[in-house]
């Protein structure tokens, strides 16, 4: 991946994030968080290591992360661990580095403000944002 030019399209774009993806191959993919975008790059779904195959056919941008837990690592009670927990649903939605996702999450846009500040997350321009390194907590909706 040339960053260079990675950097050179966030300035041009005046984005407020940028995420540099990478394709897999189907075998693998079931190891990385998918990203689902339209034809202008808008991520619009994220399904973590996804196991359904129909889901791999729907789903085209995949990413990795940037910080690992080791196997052993154990999170304080009451934290989850780094990632995207099980049985979330994640949808119009940025979620920034490091940020730990509780198992059972719901985030969505839909229904929402344009423009708000929560606990652990923003909304801006109808896009829910969790920012870097923010803990939801399990069964949590937004």
């Amino acid at each position: 991946m040339d960053y260079g030019e990675l950097l050179q399209a966030h300035l041009q774009n005046g984005a407020d994030i940028t995420l540099g993806t990478t394709p897999v191959d189907r075998q693998a993919a079931s190891g990385f968080g998918i990203l689902h975008s339209d034809a202008k790059r808008h991520i619009f779904r994220f399904e973590e290591k996804p196991k359904d195959p129909k889901l791999l056919d729907e789903l085209r941008i995949l990413m990795g992360a940037d910080l690992y837990q080791a196997e052993a690592w154990e999170p304080k009670p009451g934290t989850p661990p780094l990632g995207i927990g099980r049985h979330c649903r994640i949808e119009g939605a940025i979620i920034d580095k490091n940020a730990c996702i509780g198992d059972g999450v719901v985030i969505t846009s839909k229904g929402k403000s344009e423009n708000a500040d929560g606990e652990n997350h923003y909304i801006r321009d109808g896009v829910v944002v969790v920012p870097k390194g923010a803990v939801i907590a399990a069964g949590t909706s937004i």
